[in-house]
């Protein structure tokens, strides 16, 4: 009886043992695949959400400042060209705003016109500390309408400015605000953030600076007949670092690239 048992507990053959280091090894790399998989839809989704809400915010905001304007209050350019590659970063646009800086509510004259108080002003530029900041150079490329496709790290800024005589939001009969013309977009107006920061921009009159988004690749305005065209872009930029030499290459149509379109008829008579 006691032979029985000690036969019963004998220990595993070496098969057995080859065998069983063979299942735990599968399941290791199965886990480890399945870990990687994850790990990439992961990186995918969220570098989707952060293009997606990149775009969001700036169709947001560009939106509820060309509604509230007129169409012969505003106007569009070339923003400034930080890459050196005689491409613009992004265009320029700017346009007269009645918005009162205190209230945020709207000013008007006697007859019911706005009262022009600021001129908004956004444009796109790569900032100045960027090989810090993503950790790589990006060349300038000349994508549609002569502007740089290559470099999705780009900064959207917002500007309030007082131009020429200051304007007074208190009295309503004072002098409007004259919109800006393109020679006042100066360097020194179109100047670059310093990293995420809005800090050190300036320009003459003004009265505000914002930084709206802080990687966009591509956002060109354009004056058409009674309405504005915005093209904006962003990259995931999680998925395209892997296949794609980011800023040294066109990433305008890429398969990473999110795009909004806008056409927007301002709304003020």
């Amino acid at each position: 009886m006691c032979a029985n048992n000690r036969s019963k507990r004998r220990a595993m053959s070496l098969l057995e043992v080859m065998l069983a280091t063979g299942l735990v090894g599968l399941l290791l790399a199965l886990l480890a695949s399945a870990f990687s998989s994850g790990e990439t839809v992961f990186r995918s989704v969220t570098g989707n959400a952060d293009a997606v809400l990149e775009l969001r915010t700036a169709a947001t905001r560009i939106r509820r400042d060309v509604l509230g304007t007129r169409y012969d209050s505003l106007a569009a350019g070339p923003g400034p060209d930080s890459l050196g590659a005689s491409n613009a970063d992004g265009s320029a646009l700017w346009m007269l705003s009645n918005t009162d800086p205190q209230t945020g509510g709207p000013l008007y004259h006697s007859d019911g016109s706005p009262h022009w108080v600021r001129n908004v002003l956004y444009y796109l530029a790569v900032p100045l500390n960027h090989a810090q900041l993503y950790g790589t150079t990006c060349a300038g490329g000349n994508g549609p309408g002569g502007l740089d496709d290559q470099c999705p790290h780009k900064i959207l800024v917002r500007k309030v400015v007082d131009s020429g005589a200051p304007s007074s939001v208190t009295d309503s009969e004072d002098p409007d605000e004259s919109l800006m013309n393109p020679g006042d977009l100066t360097p020194a107006m179109l100047d670059r953030p310093n990293g995420y920061s809005a800090a050190s921009l300036g320009g003459s009159g003004l009265k505000s600076a914002q930084i709206v988004c802080r990687s966009l690749l591509f956002f060109r305005a354009q004056k058409l007949a009674g309405s504005v065209s915005v093209d904006l872009r962003a990259v995931s930029l999680p998925r395209a670092r892997r296949v794609l030499p980011i800023g040294n290459v066109s990433l305008y149509d890429s398969a990473f690239t999110r795009a909004v379109g806008l056409s927007l008829q301002p709304a003020v008579r």
